[in-house]
């Protein structure tokens, strides 16, 4: 059982997330990260050389779902010039727009899924997509080898979760790649 402080009365760390689930509930993802914020930042948990208040969010690509994007964007160090060379969002939508980094065939494809993932971050909010849209990304990529496909998405590791039934997650090792790729693919370096 977690040590109860003096603070903290009678209620545990479980209880305390119940009451600020169920005060978070009504709320748009967006008023819920800015609240969440605000706690954190009264409470100390300011970025280092932040103000004391809710810091502005970082830009996002413009019909972006913008609290999952600006956090992406933001523990990245990306910028709204380095996404939009990569991707072109429109209406919830996002597209890769130019080629694909890899100095194999192999390496596109993992790349592909990666991209797969922020198109679905970008459009949807969440980085989860279907095998069916990762296999017409490498299509049209030049990167869909039907023999080895299979062998070079498993070659992506810990970088997605799922199944080809089911979908596809990026995790945080994935989206951390992805962020890179972004990077170096926008010219950016890594």
């Amino acid at each position: 059982m977690a040590n109860k402080g003096a603070s903290s009365g009678s209620k545990t760390p479980g209880d305390v997330v119940a009451e600020i689930d169920r005060l978070l509930a009504p709320l748009s993802a967006d008023e819920r990260t800015r609240a969440l914020a605000a706690v954190s930042a009264l409470h100390g948990a300011a970025p280092p050389g932040a103000p004391a208040a809710v810091a502005p969010a970082a830009p996002v690509p413009a019909g972006t779902p913008n609290a999952a994007v600006s956090a992406w964007m933001k523990m990245n160090g990306l910028d709204h010039a380095m996404v939009a060379a990569v991707f072109h969002v429109d209406d919830g939508a996002a597209e890769v727009i130019g080629g694909i980094a890899g100095a194999t065939e192999k390496e596109r494809t993992i790349n592909t899924y990666l991209l797969a993932g922020v198109c679905a971050l970008l459009g949807s909010g969440a980085p989860k997509f279907a095998e069916a849209d990762a296999v017409k990304l490498c299509k049209h990529l030049g990167c869909h080898n039907r023999g080895n496909h299979a062998n070079y998405r498993g070659a992506a590791g810990k970088a997605l979760v799922g199944s080809r039934e089911k979908g596809w997650t990026l995790t945080a090792p994935g989206l951390r790649r992805a962020a890179e790729l972004v990077k170096e693919m926008a010219g950016a370096g890594g």
